[in-house]
């Protein structure tokens, strides 16, 4: 007589993050084409590229931050 065989354990599965948590973050943007501009008229091109990076820079650390609350209550969930 052979011991019964016991089943395999169930595969671990992890939810995979949404998509738009995992998006690259903007690049920066070029500033040459203000500077090509003119001094004048590129002070303000400078300021308007500024706010925008920093506009990205903000939505990118959202991001992040959603992505790491989704580890952290997926893995949570994980250990039990």
């Amino acid at each position: 007589p052979h011991p019964a065989r016991r089943p395999p354990p169930p595969r671990e599965t992890r939810a995979a993050p949404p998509a738009g948590l995992t998006r690259k973050c903007d690049d920066p943007v070029r500033l040459s084409a203000a500077a090509a501009a003119g001094a004048a008229a590129s002070q303000a091109a400078v300021v308007e590229l500024w706010a925008r990076d920093r506009a990205a820079l903000v939505a990118c650390k959202r991001r992040h931050q959603g992505l790491r609350t989704f580890y952290g209550v997926r893995d949570a969930g994980l250990r039990g």
